[in-house]
């Protein structure tokens, strides 16, 4: 009986490593580009990620002083859903965007409000961002 339940859960396993990936919607067609172009005025390197899902979110990209995380997110304008494109190009959608310091950017975090609204572009993201007295802090630049 051991036997029998072993092998049940062996194929049980093995059933759900084979992901359909028919739905999935691949690439920028349609879409409208949400260009990124954050500034590391600080000290300290800056992380800039995106939030996926409840409990998955994916770096955008690192910023030493005086660098710049540069980048594309992507936005359909019918329906105001902003994008991530993995490395597949599967569109993500993006729940949050935030940036702060490398190793503690979610707690560290400052939020960037993304304007998504249906028949509405989301404009680009042009930050300047630093670690201050207070914490860290983005501004238009």
């Amino acid at each position: 009986m051991k036997k029998i339940i072993f092998v049940f859960l062996v194929l049980l396993n093995g059933s759900g490593v084979a992901v359909s990936s028919e739905g999935v919607e691949r690439g920028t067609e349609g879409l409208q580009q949400v260009p990124l172009d954050i500034a590391n005025t600080g000290e300290e390197d800056m992380a800039c990620m995106v939030s996926l899902a409840h409990w998955f979110s994916a770096e955008v990209g690192r910023a030493g002083p005086g660098e710049q995380v540069v980048g594309d997110l992507w936005s359909d304008p019918g329906s105001g859903t902003v994008y991530y494109l993995n490395g597949s190009g599967d569109r993500m959608p993006v729940e949050r965007l935030w940036c702060g310091p490398v190793g503690r950017s979610w707690k560290g975090r400052v939020e960037i409000f993304l304007d998504r609204k249906a028949g509405k572009m989301v404009e680009p993201i042009q930050l300047k961002c630093s670690e201050t007295m207070s914490g860290f802090s983005c501004y238009a630049g």
